[in-house]
């Protein structure tokens, strides 16, 4: 019984000192930009209804001869920047004859990937040393909706990550 006993007390101090060593996690979230959905958009059969839809009101709504507000850069995020509403056509301007009847509707997600272990520390009960990795991920997507049809006339979806 004695043998029993002590076979027990190190069994619960094994799973104290080693538990800690087993945690391990994975956090992701995701907002609105899902690949799937992306390939459903056809060059002039899609409307900007479908558009709003399947992605929901854009970031920004950016007209060829206007100006588009923007979170500010840092740390305050309830400030908006100005600028020039072009910077939203480029990946157009060489592919299409652009007039005051386009608009360009974008979007933007990010999210961060986050995994990690826990290691022991030997001969500290219950101690262990975090290990943790990640990177942040984007994804960005530009469409080019003539008003008149209103159908969609191109889009460019990019997609990043950053360590």
């Amino acid at each position: 019984m004695r043998y029993n006993s002590q076979f027990s007390k190190l069994s619960v101090l094994a799973l104290i000192i080693l538990i800690p060593g087993c945690i391990w996690g994975s956090v992701q979230y995701d907002l609105t930009l899902k690949k799937g959905v992306i390939k459903n958009i056809e060059l002039g059969k899609t409307t900007r209804l479908n558009i709003l839809e399947w992605f929901g009101p854009p970031a920004i709504l950016a007209e060829k001869e206007g100006i588009a507000s923007l979170p500010s850069e840092g740390q305050d995020y309830e400030k908006m920047r100005q600028v020039d509403s072009i910077v939203f056509f480029k990946y157009f301007l060489e592919r299409h004859t652009l007039s005051e009847q386009h608009v360009v509707y974008y979007y933007f997600n990010e999210w961060e990937k986050i995994g990690g272990v826990s290691i022991p520390i030997p001969g500290l009960a219950l101690a262990s040393l975090p290990l943790t990795s990640g990177n942040l991920q984007s994804r960005e997507l530009w469409v080019l909706v003539n008003r008149k049809t209103g159908r969609v006339e191109d889009y460019v979806f990019l997609e990043g990550a950053e360590k």
